[in-house]
C-alpha cells in the first residue's frame, strides 16, 4: 500500500449557515410533526390516519409479508401499493372491507408481480390530524426543559439550528479530509472484505427498519427492489469503507499506535453508559478484539483529522 499523504492534509470547505427562513421552516416542521390528533366519527377522508388490521390473499391463500395489525396508515401517503389507500376512503370505524388490487408488474417479489390480490382490511379507529398552533400551550406540551413559552422556544430552535450547522460543517470538513486522504492511496481492495462490508450495511439497514417496526422484506417490496439491487446500491460505499479501514490500519502501523487493556475497559464502560446497558451485555455484542480494532481505527483517524488544515469559505 502506498499513501501519498496522511498528515497536514489541506482542504477548503463551505461553512454551513442557517437563515430566518430555515428557522421558520423548522418551526413549521415541528408543528406538522406534532399535530393535534383527534379520534373522529364519520368516514375516512384523504389525510386521515386509519388504525387498521390487514391481510393479503392471492387465489384465496394468504401470502408472506402481507399482514399487519394495529397499523397506522395515513391515507394519501402512498405507503401501500396503488389503489389500497384510495379504496379505503369512505370506510368507517369497525368496518371490514375487501380491497381488490393488482400488484405492479415490476414488483420485486416475482410471485406477486402483476398478480390480482385481495386485502381484507378492518378499521379500528380514524384519527384526524389537526394542525397545531404555535402558542404557549403547545410549547408546554412538548415538555422541553426550561422552555415554556414561544419566545424561549424560538431561541431553543435557533440554538438547535446553529448546533446542526456547526455539526454539518465539521462533517463536511472530515469527509473532505478523508476523501483527499483516499485519493492519494493506491492499494488492492480484497473482494471478500467488500462482501463483508456490504453484508454489514445490509444488516444495519435491517436493524434500522426493525426499530421502525418494519422488515427488510417489506422495505424491498415497497421500494420494488431485489436483494441484489440493494447490494449493488451499497457496493461503492462498501469499497470506500474497506479502503478507508485498510488505510487507517496502515497509518496505525506507521504511527505504532497501540490500545491498552485499560483503554478497552474504559470504552466498554462508556458504551454501556451511553446505551443504558451492563458491560457484560455490551461484551456479548462487541468482542474485545473487535473493540480494539475499532479503537485503533479511531486513533489513526484522529491523527489524520487533527493534523489537517481546514480553510472555511
Amino acid at each position: 500500500m502506498e499513501i501519498k499523504q496522511y498528515k497536514e492534509i489541506e482542504v477548503e470547505v463551505e461553512t454551513v449557515q442557517y437563515n430566518e427562513k430555515d428557522l421558520e421552516n423548522q418551526i413549521q416542521y415541528i408543528l406538522t410533526q406534532n399535530p393535534d390528533k383527534v379520534s373522529k366519527e364519520g368516514l375516512i377522508e384523504n389525510g386521515d390516519t386509519a388504525i387498521i388490521d390487514f391481510e393479503g390473499f392471492k387465489d384465496g391463500v394468504a401470502f408472506e409479508g402481507g399482514k399487519g395489525e394495529n397499523y397506522e396508515l395515513t391515507i394519501g401517503s402512498q405507503t401501500f401499493i396503488p389503489g389500497f389507500e384510495e379504496q379505503m376512503v369512505g370506510m368507517k370505524k369497525g368496518e371490514t372491507r375487501d380491497l381488490n388490487l393488482t400488484f405492479p408488474k415490476n414488483y420485486q417479489a416475482s410471485e406477486l408481480a402483476g398478480a390480482d390480490v385481495v386485502f381484507k382490511v378492518v378499521v379500528h379507529d380514524i384519527i384526524e390530524n389537526k394542525p397545531a398552533q404555535l402558542n404557549d400551550e403547545f410549547i408546554k406540551k412538548l415538555n422541553i426543559p426550561e422552555v415554556n413559552d414561544v419566545e424561549a422556544f424560538r431561541k431553543y430552535v435557533q440554538d438547535y439550528l446553529q448546533y446542526e450547522a456547526n455539526q454539518r460543517t465539521r462533517e463536511k470538513a472530515e469527509d473532505a479530509i478523508m476523501n483527499k486522504l483516499l485519493a492519494g492511496v493506491e492499494t488492492e481492495i480484497p473482494q471478500n472484505r467488500v462482501d463483508e462490508a456490504i453484508q454489514q450495511q445490509v444488516s444495519r439497514v435491517n436493524n434500522q427498519l426493525q426499530q421502525q417496526g418494519a422488515t427488510l422484506e417489506q422495505y424491498l417490496q415497497m421500494t420494488g427492489m431485489s436483494m441484489e439491487d440493494l447490494r449493488n446500491q451499497l457496493t461503492e460505499a462498501a469499497k470506500q469503507q474497506v479502503k478507508l479501514e485498510l488505510t487507517l490500519n496502515k497509518i496505525a502501523e506507521l504511527e505504532k499506535i497501540t490500545v491498552s487493556q485499560e483503554e478497552i475497559e474504559q470504552q466498554y464502560k462508556n458504551i454501556a453508559q451511553s446505551y443504558g446497558m451492563s458491560e457484560e451485555d455490551v461484551q456479548k455484542y462487541i468482542t474485545p478484539n473487535t473493540l480494539m480494532k475499532d479503537m485503533l481505527l479511531m486513533k489513526a483517524s484522529q491523527i489524520v483529522l487533527q493534523s489537517a488544515k481546514v480553510n472555511h469559505k
